[in-house]
């Protein structure tokens, strides 16, 4: 494999960007699902979502507090960036600060679902919270 692609950027990198991306795409589908074609949200009902540790999560009144139109979007242009293994398809946006605002607002969504565990009384809310904070 050759050390750099065509952008100059190490493989290594991509890699860990990669890596990065895929968890990001993970994490929103966990906090949102994907949106449907009808109103509403949706997850396999083999996948894990935050419904699992707050069964009220996917209620409307929750959704509306996230910024689930820029989670869509951000999801949407990680779908096509990690499709299918190319050397060229993260290249025209392998630059961090394309995707820090998305991984800033997903982080946001993140410590609201954090801070609804505490108040829930899970013991996961607060590690959470913690794992957040050191970011």
């Amino acid at each position: 494999i050759e050390e750099y692609n065509t952008t100059g950027m190490s493989m290594r990198y991509v890699a860990a960007l990669e890596a990065c991306l895929v968890h990001a795409r993970n994490l929103i589908e966990f906090i949102v699902g994907r949106p449907q074609d009808k109103p509403g949200r949706k997850r396999p009902p083999s996948d894990f979502g935050a419904d699992l540790l707050l069964p009220d999560w996917d209620e409307p009144a929750n959704l509306e507090r996230l910024e689930v139109g820029k989670l869509d979007e951000f999801r949407y242009k990680l779908d096509g960036v990690l499709v299918h293994m190319s050397k060229r398809r993260v290249q025209p946006e392998t630059q961090l600060e394309v995707w820090i605002p998305y991984i800033n607002i997903l982080f946001r969504d993140l410590e609201y679902f954090s801070r609804r565990l505490t108040a829930a009384g899970s013991s996961v809310g607060p590690r959470l919270e913690a794992l957040i904070a050191h970011r």
